[in-house]
């Protein structure tokens, strides 16, 4: 599906965020407006004016082209006072944006400017004002904002089944809903190198058995499963790569065996070799939390996919909605013992962990960026905006 400069729509993607950030929510969007602009529409990211300690152009920061632009508008950056400055933050921005978004439709009256966003409460604002809007959801809301931005949505794009589940429960029509999982840039993951020399690389052991997980530390995410079952793995070296600093912190004043590594925040464009180095990589999401059981679509799962490397995850059905039998090996959530048992046998039978990596890396080519922004187009033909 290809898209004339002639009849290309004009998406605002409308994000409350700080822009790069080392959180997962910043790559996405960055990624998917790049797709939807590689397709033809002349996408503009709204984001707000906020105090960031990374200094690098956004551009630069994710690896994407210059082929859309970001649009930084006015907010009162309280965010490091707490919950309060959040909230006053957030609702400074959603009123500039909401002025910005109706002065370009009053601007561009003919075209197709299409309100897409993630961020349901200034949709749900929004909803007073305008019409025609999409809504990713990426958790489950029922807030007074939520519903109506459910509501009044011209569609809403979930990254899960679950979710989808969700919002039919809430009396929002399933032919509203559509559902496209995250997804994965496969070149970059697609490393033409040796596992070792993935790890000279990186400066680890190059002879060792090496684990890898990637991601935030966050309790739902598994990490203390994670690390309960490395310490039972003696003589094999287990890297957590990502995080915030709290969090990061607060595992390393832990005192953790030598062969458990918090490696810490790391450049996205560093990601692929940590992959690469790994002999197996861990996806130990909890069960007791709903996002992580039934609402998440992890980009790591798809990066995992991507880099041809065998896979261990919580048996979920948020996960099973992408893995199967033949694409990873499932064990029981938040049971130290059974993700190490998990571990074991894929560092144990290799050509069993060759065959499931394989498959998983074929799969993956079902989930990159430009496809998941394909089918989201089509559903925005479909729902009236072109």
């Amino acid at each position: 599906m290809q898209y004339s400069a002639a009849n290309a729509s004009h998406p605002l993607y409308i994000a409350n965020i700080r822009m790069p950030t080392e959180k997962a929510h910043g790559l996405q969007i960055v990624k998917m407006c790049s797709a939807f602009a590689r397709l033809g529409m002349e996408v503009e990211l709204v984001a707000p004016f906020r105090f960031n300690h990374i200094a690098v152009d956004p551009f630069s920061y994710y690896g994407v082209p210059r082929t859309f632009t970001i649009r930084r508008l006015f907010s009162i950056d309280l965010v490091r006072w707490g919950f309060l400055g959040f909230l006053i933050q957030s609702l400074s921005f959603y009123i500039c944006a909401l002025g910005y978004t109706l002065w370009r439709r009053m601007r561009r009256p003919g075209s197709a400017c299409v309100i897409y966003s993630r961020e349901e409460l200034f949709l749900g604002i929004a909803s007073f004002f305008i019409r025609g809007f999409f809504w990713e959801a990426h958790e489950a809301k029922n807030s007074f904002l939520a519903r109506r931005a459910a509501r009044n949505a011209a569609g809403i794009v979930a990254i899960s089944r679950g979710l989808k589940e969700y919002y039919v429960g809430q009396n929002v029509a399933a032919e509203k809903i559509f559902v496209a999982p995250d997804g994965v840039d496969l070149k970059e993951f697609s490393l033409d190198i040796s596992k070792e020399e993935a790890r000279k690389k990186l400066d680890i052991p190059v002879e060792t058995p090496t684990v890898v997980y990637t991601g935030h530390l966050y309790g739902w995410k598994g990490v203390d499963t994670l690390i309960g079952a490395a310490k039972k793995l003696p003589g094999v070296n287990v890297y957590l790569v990502g995080g915030i600093e709290r969090d990061i912190s607060a595992y390393r004043r832990k005192g953790l065996p030598p062969h458990i590594h918090i490696v810490g925040q790391r450049p996205h464009s560093e990601i692929p070799l940590w992959l690469c180095a790994a002999d197996v990589l861990v996806l130990p999401n909890s069960a007791k939390e709903a996002i992580s059981r039934l609402y998440t679509s992890p980009i790591k799962l798809f990066e995992y996919m991507a880099s041809g490397r065998p896979i261990v995850a919580s048996d979920l059905p948020s996960i099973r909605e992408i893995l199967s039998d033949e694409t990873a090996v499932f064990v029981a959530s938040d049971n130290a013992d059974a993700l190490r048992d998990g571990i074991q046998k894929l560092l144990r039978e290799k050509e069993f962990a060759a065959t499931i990596a394989m498959n998983a890396c074929r799969e993956a080519g079902q989930y990159t960026w430009h496809k998941r922004a394909e089918r989201i187009i089509a559903f925005l033909s479909s729902h009236g905006r072109p």
